[in-house]
């Protein structure tokens, strides 16, 4: 059974309001890969949230959830 702090970024389609639950940059950077024509790595991912909590690409919202 998974533990709650392996849950660690929600991504948010803003047009069909769909969401998802990922756990690492690279998954992340797979799910981007395969539903948007632009790409970012998965060093990328985590410097833009590393400066901020959560950032837009194209069509989502990339949310680091943070547990205490």
């Amino acid at each position: 059974m998974s533990e709650i702090k392996d849950y660690k970024f929600l991504v948010i389609n803003t047009i069909t309001h769909e969401a998802i639950i990922l756990n690492s940059y690279k998954s992340i950077e797979d799910f981007l890969d395969s539903n948007f024509y632009n790409k970012l790595s998965h060093n990328t991912i985590r410097q833009r949230l590393l400066d901020n909590t959560f950032f837009f690409f194209e069509d989502v919202i990339i949310k680091k959830l943070i547990w205490e």
